[in-house]
């Protein structure tokens, strides 16, 4: 896994799938998780949606986790525009 560590994003939309997020904030942003091949410790969510695909059980942890951020189903989701994070 692919670590990312101590960066900002901002108004950005990211996908988790693959990547360790390590000190890093998320600024309205939307984060995309579609499977369970991600990791993240010490980050900071403000004002940022989740869409998670609904078939996985880690849906009902991250809802719990995060009350302060938007949680969605992929399937609620409109076309979105990915940024690819930089190795």
């Amino acid at each position: 896994m692919q670590r990312v560590m101590d960066q900002v994003f901002e108004n950005e939309t990211i996908v988790f799938d693959g990547f360790h997020f390590i000190g890093c904030s998320f600024i309205n942003c939307i984060l995309i998780i579609t499977s369970g091949t991600f990791d993240f410790d010490r980050c900071s969510y403000r004002g940022s949606t989740f869409y998670v695909d609904p078939s996985l059980s880690i849906f009902d942890v991250k809802q719990s986790l995060y009350e302060d951020a938007d949680l969605h189903s992929l399937e609620e989701s409109h076309s979105l525009d990915v940024v690819e994070i930089q190795r």
